[in-house]
């Protein structure tokens, strides 16, 4: 029977140990899962009014960690005045803090400390006292809380006194979002569409003033200007030239163009329209130009006209010669008789009076001896006096006239204005404007 009972419990050992060690097989099987657990939230401390003070940006000032120091009552303390209670304010922006000051001592400085917190900002003042600021600029943290706060500051003197305090709250908002606005859509304005000019054709008047006799040759470009520019004035078209080579250019190009052109030369006649000399006493460009019915005109001012050549003179109006002499005005008009000299005499001159044509029309002219007139009886062919302006009679039944316009027929002309000596003070006389007159009331008037 003994025997018996050991075996039982035996029995009983031996399978206790089997089941146990299966369950530790099953563990090691089924491994155990553990859940993730949610992260830490830690929550933002910038609206803690301590962490906050410890957080606020104070340029030049320095942190005190004791407690305030009390208003002081004696009557030199300094006073501060704000007209604000509240301010609003961003997230990472600045904020002013207004005072007005008012002591008897000079400021010394500025404190500054949020309600309810130990400690403050000790801010000094070093400026001139004739200089004293009115605020103080506090930065906000970027990652401030939303919400309010309050900011107590006050001043202190140079000696030790400290101010009455000043609360304002700030309130921490979300700064305000801008809309953009859309861009203006602005429609294209249609091209603006500039017919081009037609080309402009040769100028009506040519003024040629590269050399100058019987008047100098800066009073000569004095003229010029005057007669351009009140030519251009009433719409015509002027050049100004040097170059006789331009002028040969011009003259071919207006020759028999079917209109009226004037070329204005100043006691010279240039070699490349007429050579100097008289080498072509027929068919020279000058000629040809004054031989169509075009109307086209030389308009002479100062000494005998087509006398002298550019070749002649120098640019302090020195003659080297007189290359065509007499003969320059014959064959221009054909006329192998025909002289400017006052009854046969250089030296003679003659009053020239104002006619009723020279007052209409030229209103500038005035009374005056010339010395090289055209002597009106001595015109051949075809040319006569188509206007005179004045003459040695004060009407067209004269002898002697200048200024002039005398024309072949219904062709050219030629003109001449003050054909009066240098020493009798041809400068004084309005050479430019006269010249205009003519122009612009009877040459070219419409």
């Amino acid at each position: 029977m003994r025997k018996y009972q050991w075996l039982i419990i035996w029995t009983l050992i031996v399978g206790m140990a089997f089941f146990a060690s299966c369950e530790r097989a099953q563990d090691m099987l089924d491994p155990v899962i553990s859940e993730p657990k949610p992260p830490e939230v830690i929550e933002d401390d910038a609206l803690d009014t301590t962490a906050l003070q410890n957080r606020l940006t104070i340029e030049g000032a320095t942190a005190v960690g004791r407690q305030l120091p009390a208003t002081s009552t004696a009557e030199t303390a300094p006073r501060i005045q704000a007209d604000v209670e509240e301010i609003n304010a961003s997230p990472g922006g600045t904020v002013s803090l207004p005072f007005a000051y008012s002591g008897t001592n000079a400021l010394a400085g500025c404190i500054v400390c949020i309600e309810g917190v130990d400690g403050y900002f000790d801010l000094p003042y070093t400026g001139a006292p004739d200089a004293l600021p009115t605020a103080i600029s506090v930065g906000l943290p970027q990652n401030v809380a939303l919400g309010s706060f309050t900011v107590c500051y006050s001043v202190y003197d140079d000696q030790g006194q400290y101010g009455n305090f000043i609360n304002v709250v700030i309130n921490v908002t979300e700064p305000e979002v801008v809309e953009p606005e859309p861009p203006e859509v602005v429609e294209p304005e249609p091209p603006v569409v500039i017919e081009p000019e037609p080309p402009m054709g040769p100028a009506d008047v040519l003024i040629y003033t590269y050399r100058s006799f019987w008047m100098k040759l800066d009073a000569a470009k004095i003229a010029a200007e005057t007669t351009k520019s009140l030519l251009e004035s009433k719409g015509i078209q002027v050049e100004i030239t040097e170059n006789n080579g331009y002028l040969r250019d011009w003259m071919l190009q207006t020759t028999g163009d079917g209109s009226v052109n004037v070329l204005i030369i100043y006691g010279v006649l240039p070699s490349t329209i007429y050579a100097a000399g008289n080498p072509q006493t027929d068919g020279s460009i000058a000629e040809n130009w004054i031989e169509t019915t075009d109307g086209d005109t030389i308009l002479n001012h100062a000494d005998y006209i087509a006398f002298n050549s550019e070749l002649d003179v120098d640019d302090e109006d020195l003659i080297f010669g007189h290359s065509n002499d007499e003969w320059g005005l014959r064959n221009l008009m054909d006329n192998p008789n025909i002289r400017l000299f006052i009854q046969g005499n250089p030296e003679k001159s003659s009053l020239m009076v104002v006619t009723p044509d020279g007052s209409t029309l030229t209103p500038s002219l005035v009374d005056f001896e010339s010395y090289r007139p055209i002597p009106l009886n001595q015109l051949q062919g075809e040319w006569y006096a188509e206007k005179v302006f004045a003459s040695d009679t004060g009407d067209t039944q004269a002898t002697y006239a200048d200024p002039v316009i005398v024309r072949d027929g219904n062709r050219g002309r030629l003109a001449i204005v003050h054909a009066t000596h240098l020493h009798t003070r041809y400068e004084d006389l309005v050479n430019g404007e006269i010249a205009a007159e003519i122009i612009i009331n009877y040459l070219l008037a419409e």
